[in-house]
């Protein structure tokens, strides 16, 4: 009986053949073990109503700001707190109710009367900000300046939220010291912040109120609301957002297919696809044939484009 042959070995020098490897796949794929998202192009819902509400909260302590007193001294029994607008109150058994800045200056009427007018036009700016964040956090847009108009009129409410706020640090005490006969000896003359003078019955207590803070506070709710908006503008899709906005199929998967339950719980099935060198497209989209230069994706919406094309046919928001 002859000896077994010997498996075959190529002779020394001869170069090694790369094992197969099937072509890359024409379609788009997607992650298998969960269903893709059901978002449309451009909807980022979650970053988006979470800026929005950074934005309401900003409009929301900007409204505390406006109705409620910016500084406040109490002594011997009264209150005074000053509030944005032309009156301040003053309660207790020694004062009226409301008083008019006139009686201390008219640099401190002309103070707080500016702070009163940038306070409105902040709620104003918030409102529209917010109104139009809500909007675009659930798909409903006006074109494609809508982002940069709530993120502009996020920062223009910020900086107005900012400004009174040290305006009134910097300029109470120099309407002070413009009243009447002045204003020297207590520390209130020049220092907006906590202090206090005198002593016994007679010390007097001060510093900012509610009011200054919520306006500081909301300056940085505002400004944190349209950064975070903004940078929805360049959010990267991923492939599962890709292959549900597309509608484009999926290899091994059968939607729908027969069993009940959820369609993307069923195991791998057979599914007529089309042939590989004409992917199922939505009708408004540019054709891409097998062989061609892969499509583009819009930095700016996410939708696929032929790679000839310059311009994205969704957002018309330049391709490169």
């Amino acid at each position: 009986m002859p000896p077994p042959a010997a498996p075959y070995s190529s002779p020394p020098g001869t170069p090694s053949v790369p094992p197969y490897s099937p072509p890359p796949s024409p379609y788009v794929t997607a992650d298998l073990s969960r269903p893709p998202a059901r978002r449309p192009p451009g909807y980022r819902h979650r970053r988006r109503t979470t800026a929005a509400v950074l934005l309401s909260l900003g409009f929301i302590l900007s409204a505390i700001a406006l109705g409620t007193g910016w500084w406040s001294a109490s002594g011997g029994g009264d209150s005074i707190y000053y509030t944005p607008g032309s009156t301040f109150t003053c309660s207790g058994a020694n004062c009226p109710t409301t008083l008019t800045y006139s009686v201390i200056s008219s640099q401190m009427a002309n103070l707080y009367s500016a702070i009163d007018y940038m306070i409105i036009v902040v709620l104003i700016l918030a409102i529209i900000a917010t109104a139009f964040a809500f909007l675009g956090a659930y798909g409903v847009t006006f074109g494609r300046g809508q982002l940069s108009l709530v993120v502009l009129l996020a920062a223009v409410g910020g900086v107005l939220s900012l400004a009174p706020v040290i305006y009134a640090a910097l300029g109470q005490p120099a309407a002070f010291q413009a009243a009447n006969g002045g204003c020297n000896g207590p520390s209130y003359c020049t220092s907006f912040f906590y202090g206090s003078y005198g002593s016994g019955a007679n010390s007097v207590t001060y510093g900012p109120f509610v009011g200054w803070y919520a306006a500081l506070v909301g300056f940085i709710f505002l400004i944190a609301g349209g950064a975070l908006y903004s940078r929805t503008r360049t959010e990267p899709f991923t492939m599962d957002e890709l292959a549900a906005s597309a509608q484009m199929p999926v290899p091994g998967m059968a939607p729908g297919a027969p069993g009940g339950g959820s369609p993307w719980a069923q195991p791998p099935a057979a599914a007529n696809w089309p042939a590989p060198s004409s992917p199922t497209m939505p009708p408004s989209w540019p054709s891409v044939q097998q062989g061609s230069a892969p499509p583009v994706i819009c930095p700016r919406c996410g939708v696929a484009n032929a790679s000839p094309a310059t311009n994205c046919w969704r957002c018309q928001s330049p391709l490169r």
